[in-house]
């Protein structure tokens, strides 16, 4: 967290771990009619019944809650299905 794009940054902890089956969730946030998401992928799609396979990416979102302080409350990754 900084005052300014520029820093300097304080570490604040880790907004969400890594996806299912995947090290990575290449995360995305965007603001819509005045609530926050956190868009990102984990790789929990399957091919023909094999899988779950990382080169198969599914694409996932939860909203993000903010705390008064300005710091973000951990993201949840859920694991339903819409």
């Amino acid at each position: 967290m900084a005052e300014n794009v520029e820093g300097p940054w304080e570490f604040k902890g880790e907004l969400t771990g890594m996806a299912k089956d995947r090290f990575t969730i290449h995360p995305g946030v965007i603001d819509y009619k005045g609530h926050t998401y956190l868009f990102y992928h984990n790789s929990t799609l399957s091919l023909d019944g094999y899988g779950p396979a990382t080169g198969r990416r599914s694409v996932c979102f939860e909203e993000m809650f903010y705390n008064p302080d300005g710091t973000i409350q951990p993201v949840v990754q859920s694991s339903e299905k819409e």
